[in-house]
């Protein structure tokens, strides 16, 4: 189960991104266009955020269930805590996405109870945004001391 859990994570982080992507890339393009709200542009923050709690939920049962590294770092958390690896998935990778999926929820929230046009896109592109920065900075890209393949298949 461990192996389809992370392969399933690995390809959604891509799904995550793509998603992004085309979210802050929509609410930054109808904010510059001065354009109407419409469900196309909701379509795409409504879908990362769906993507987001799918992927947040692999990455809980791969923390919790079927990884070893919480069992590994619950046995001694000062030491666990000066390995920089154990530390990243035990705390960083962990506290900065459920801070960027919290971002996108927030942005969701915003946007459906935003005034105007205008503020709708201005939501959208400040908490889809921020919340696309973070995943991207808090991901384990390759070449890190505790990054992965850029697509985990086995």
């Amino acid at each position: 189960m461990y192996t389809a859990a992370i392969v399933l994570h690995s390809v959604l982080r891509w799904v995550v991104i793509v998603l992004g992507v085309i979210a802050v890339t929509r609410a930054l393009a109808g904010r510059s266009g001065g354009r109407s709200w419409t469900a196309a542009d909701a379509t795409p923050g409504r879908l990362y955020t769906i993507a987001l709690d799918v992927q947040m939920l692999i990455g809980l049962l791969l923390y919790f269930v079927f990884s070893h590294i919480l069992s590994i770092a619950s046995a001694d958390w000062g030491r666990a805590m000066g390995n920089s690896a154990i530390r990243y998935w035990v705390v960083e990778h962990l506290a900065s996405m459920v801070i960027a999926i919290a971002l996108a929820h927030v942005g969701t929230v915003r946007v459906r109870k935003a005034a105007t046009d205008a503020a709708r896109f201005t939501q959208a592109t400040i908490f889809y945004g921020l919340s696309l920065l973070l995943i991207v900075i808090a991901s384990p890209w390759p070449g890190l001391p505790y990054g992965r393949s850029l697509l985990r298949l086995w």
